[in-house]
Parts: structure tokens; sequence; C-alpha cells
């Protein structure tokens, strides 16, 4: 997916790692998640990257069946993040924090510390085509 996120200086980035993949994605599976993808899409089409970003993971954790995924980045969400979401095709996840915000990031990351996942911390880049 490709969009413009909006004031990308103001964001902190983090990946969480969430280790090996436990289920291999299954191509069929994607079929039942259809309906969310398009909802990911349309946000795209939209310009509204960061929903589109939260279906995408929505869809992805469907196809997966990864419910752990989903309640993490819902978790995630209650706790502050503007966006929580898998990767890609899992299993890890990326959340983007508003950078003013670094107690949201000290808390997020104490609430992850106990699961020995991997949290990366980063920024978005963006270049121009």
């Amino acid at each position: 997916m490709q969009g413009e996120i909006p004031n990308a200086d103001d964001w902190t980035v983090l990946v969480v790692d969430r280790g090996p993949r436990e289920v291999q994605p299954d191509p069929e599976r994607f079929q039942f998640a259809a309906g969310q993808f398009q909802q990911a899409i349309t946000s795209v089409e939209q310009q509204q990257i960061f929903n589109a970003m939260v279906h995408n993971g929505r869809a992805v954790a469907t196809a997966l069946g990864d419910n752990l995924g989903r309640k993490t980045c819902n978790d995630m969400g209650i706790l502050g993040s503007r966006v929580s979401s898998i990767t890609g095709s899992g299993p890890a996840i990326f959340l983007i924090i508003p950078s003013s915000q670094e107690a949201t990031v000290r808390r997020i990351k104490q609430t992850l510390g106990p699961r020995n996942w991997e949290i990366i911390e980063t920024s978005i880049r963006t270049s121009e085509a």
C-alpha cells in the first residue's frame, strides 16, 4: 500500500517482532478476508492511510486466524497507539504513536515487555519517487 502520511516527522513507529511464524499463510484463507481487504483498499482510495493500515492488519489476522495478534493490536490502540496493525502477512506488529506522547511509548513497551518480543523503535521515512 502507498499513501501520504500526514506530518511524517510527528510519529514514532514501533515494530514488534513476535518471533517465527506459527501458521503459514494459506491463499484460500485469504479469500475469507476479502471484504476486509476491500475496506483497506477503499481507505487508500480515500487517502485514509492510517485506516487502511488498520483494516489490512485486521484482514491479515482473519486470514491467519491470528487472534493473539488482533487482541494485541486492539490493546495497543486502547493504550494510545494511533495505528496498531499486523505487518504484511504477519506475524510482526507495527504501531504508530504520536512522537509527543513519550509516556504512551513507554507504557506500550512496558506492557509488551513481559512477552519477550523484540521491540524496534524507529520513525517514518519519506522519499519522493
